[in-house]
């Protein structure tokens, strides 16, 4: 998805501040990258980069993408996310973006039964 077009759902009237989705980078993609977009005003889409290492994703016993969510939060220069699960469960959701909580997955997306029914374990 295009970020234009990730502008177009969530600047939808149906889409309140705080719906958020995730989509691959336009330019990015072929390198691990993915945008996570939040809506944070009914005229303001923000949109974030994240970074991975799909390369060494598999090198060791579990998988580890390296996801990182940029600009990195002072304190949070080491945090990173094995996938995109982890990534949106422990880092997006119910966290704030530009004053706003990230409260809503954008609606009729592909990506969305990614993250249906996981839980992470411990």
């Amino acid at each position: 998805m295009e970020k234009e077009e990730a502008e177009r759902r969530l600047g939808s009237s149906v889409c309140d501040p705080g719906t958020y989705l995730i989509r691959f980078s336009d330019k990015e993609a072929s390198k691990g990258g993915f945008v996570f977009s939040i809506k944070v005003t009914e005229t303001t889409i923000r949109h974030y980069m994240i970074e991975g290492k799909p390369d060494t994703a598999c090198n060791g016993n579990e998988y580890d993408a390296k996801l990182v969510l940029l600009p990195v939060q002072e304190g949070k220069e080491n945090e990173t996310f094995p996938n995109l699960v982890t990534l949106v469960e422990d880092r997006i959701r119910m966290h704030e973006f530009d004053g706003v909580k990230a409260k809503y997955v954008c609606r009729d997306l592909q990506f969305n039964a990614v993250f249906k029914g996981y839980k992470k374990t411990t």
